[in-house]
């Protein structure tokens, strides 16, 4: 009986050996295959969200009527996998701007020439969270434009900036009906979105009354090969712009990674990055959703990584020693804001990006090259605001003031 009873024993540890064993095989396996899922929730315009963005994009319209004509385009795009994307611009004032150009903020340009390219307008790119889409921004975006424009008219001493919105949506979510969200999809996007509202800012402004308007104002004919300042003088000729980045969640993750790959570029170096509830990295967050699992940092096919994307814009890490120099004029901000009641993204995320921001920092200048004797110091902004009481999905608009504000801030 004592060995029949040994054998049972042995039969049901093994048995249960087994059973956990293929237990938490299954988990990791179900973790591995559902990681799209878990990560990305995309939703369209259709259905029942039809009736809401259709009026969200009727209200900022009106709220665009004096700034550009109440003008929203759409911007069309075609992936490598031959996928039709769609975003949303605003451009940034009346298409007649250049042709009339005798706008006073045009003529402030050339009083305030300088060594650094000017800018015509600010472009502002936006990042969604994980079940946002681009047409979510309409709102605040429209009513930002509207702001700056109305600091305008209230007085001429102060310094009017036209405002620019690019709207992006991922892969998969909102028009853009083929393709899936990854890091690489979606730095494609907007790789391809910022190219293409350029070749739209032409067509929609006049290049031929861009031209002839730039040459007015600095007078200089930029065909005019006997023109000794004509290199000096060559980036005026264009359509010139700033460009900011504004995101929620892991939205965040997506703009800090499109702005690590435009490093040291003149036009496409973001100057600015207002970063609402970022998550410090993807596998962080990982152990705040299914706990510390032991591996799991090996099976993410979503690497989305906040603390490496600054790293790397601090280190402007694939810039040549002639970019470096451009990009430490330039300078770099990264404002930081987290709802104290944040349901998702922790709000000691938020607090270690920034922290993460700070270790880069020397008296408010950050070294961006490690070589040695060739060390150069860029100027590096940044900012953390908590926004009180705010949760996860309302951060917005309960900090929209103090984002606005903050949007709005020179340095």
């Amino acid at each position: 009986m004592e060995d029949v009873k040994s054998i049972s024993i042995t039969f049901f540890q093994s048995f249960f050996n087994l059973w956990f064993i293929g237990l938490i095989a299954l988990i990791y396996i179900l973790l591995y295959s559902l990681q799209d899922a878990l990560i990305y929730h995309p939703r369209n315009y259709h259905g029942r969200y039809q009736n809401y963005y259709l009026k969200a994009e009727t209200v900022a319209k009106s709220s665009l009527k004096m700034p550009n004509g109440g003008m929203i385009k759409n911007i069309q795009y075609v992936t490598k996998d031959k996928i039709k994307h769609t975003a949303y611009w605003i451009p940034p004032f009346k298409r007649d701007y250049f042709k009339r150009c005798n706008d006073e903020y045009l003529q402030k340009i050339k009083e305030d020439e300088s060594e650094n390219v000017l800018p015509h307008f600010e472009l502002w790119i936006t990042g969604n969270g994980n079940a946002g889409l681009a047409k979510d921004w309409l709102a605040f975006s429209a009513e930002y434009v509207k702001k700056q424009y109305d600091r305008k008219a209230s007085s001429l001493k102060k310094k009017y900036v036209p405002i620019s919105f690019l709207l992006i949506d991922y892969p998969g979510y909102g028009a853009n009906v083929g393709g899936m969200p990854s890091p690489s999809s979606i730095l494609e996007s907007y790789q391809l979105a910022v190219n293409i509202v350029q070749i739209e800012m032409r067509k929609y402004f006049s290049a031929t009354n861009i031209k002839i308007c730039n040459e007015k104002i600095y007078g200089i004919n930029n065909n005019d090969k006997n023109d000794k300042n004509r290199h000096h003088h060559h980036y005026y000729h264009g359509l010139n712009f700033k460009l900011n980045a504004i995101a929620h969640s892991i939205g965040s993750s997506a703009v800090l990674q499109y702005g690590a790959t435009t490093l040291g570029d003149r036009k496409l170096h973001i100057h600015k990055y207002i970063l609402i509830s970022p998550f410090s990295s993807m596998f962080e967050m990982t152990k705040v959703v299914i706990g510390p699992l032991p591996f799991v940092k090996y099976m993410l096919q979503h690497d989305w990584d906040n603390l490496r994307y600054v790293k790397q814009i601090s280190e402007c890490h694939n810039c040549n020693e002639k970019e470096r120099v451009r990009y430490n004029k330039n300078g770099v901000t990264i404002n930081i804001f987290h709802g104290t009641k944040d349901e998702v993204v922790p709000f000691r995320m938020g607090q270690e990006v920034y922290e993460f921001v700070m270790e880069k920092l020397v008296n408010g200048k950050m070294m961006i090259n490690s070589h040695g004797e060739n060390d150069v110091e860029m100027m590096f902004h940044t900012k953390f605001t908590s926004i009180h009481g705010a949760n996860h999905n309302n951060i917005v608009s309960v900090g929209k003031n103090e984002i606005m504000n903050q949007m709005m801030e020179e340095y």
